[in-house]
């Protein structure tokens, strides 16, 4: 495939810090490039969570762009409607909602990777339930990517962040 990213896809898609947080507009490809980044972990056999605020944000938007990048790619795949997950080439990639309480069921997982779409949308506890599944494999990663506008408990984590210096955190705008 031949795309032309934008810089803040690419540094989104090849960032290696623990936390990757992509805030920008409506358009920008949020979707676009966290489908892209859920394919380049599983192929590295990088089991993830994604989380968006509803189900038809998360079958719509990102794993309906997860599901049109996997069939231009040579790779085995299926996605469970019931469990609402993927299987690429063995790897999981599990999918749940932040809020009706579906996010709860990712207890117990072991991921590498956590998705957050949308995270303004939903409360601190999402991402504070979901941190614990990342175990069992080196070099964890949060990646969020959010719309900018009421950015709640996002907003003062990344301040908080960002007055640390911390040195395992990026923000892409």
């Amino acid at each position: 495939m031949d795309y032309k990213l934008w810089n803040g896809q690419y540094e989104f898609l090849t960032s290696d810090k623990l936390f990757t947080y992509l805030i920008c507009g409506r358009g920008y490809g949020k979707s676009f490039i966290i489908a892209h980044r859920i394919y380049k972990e599983a192929r590295d056999g990088r089991p993830s969570i994604v989380v968006s605020p509803t189900f038809k944000q998360l079958t719509l938007s990102i794993f309906g762009e997860l599901k049109t990048l996997l069939k231009t790619i040579p790779t085995n795949w299926k996605y469970d409607s019931q469990m609402n997950s993927f299987d690429i080439d063995g790897v999981p990639v599990y999918g749940f909602t932040a809020n009706n309480g579906n996010y709860e069921k990712m207890r117990g997982a072991s991921v590498a990777n956590l998705f957050l779409d949308e995270a303004r949308e939903y409360e601190k506890i999402v991402m504070d339930t979901a941190i614990p599944c990342l175990r069992g494999f080196g070099a964890p990663r949060v990646l969020v990517a959010t719309s900018p506008k009421g950015m709640n408990w996002l907003g003062v984590d990344i301040k908080k962040r960002l007055r640390e210096k911390d040195p395992d955190f990026k923000l892409i705008t």
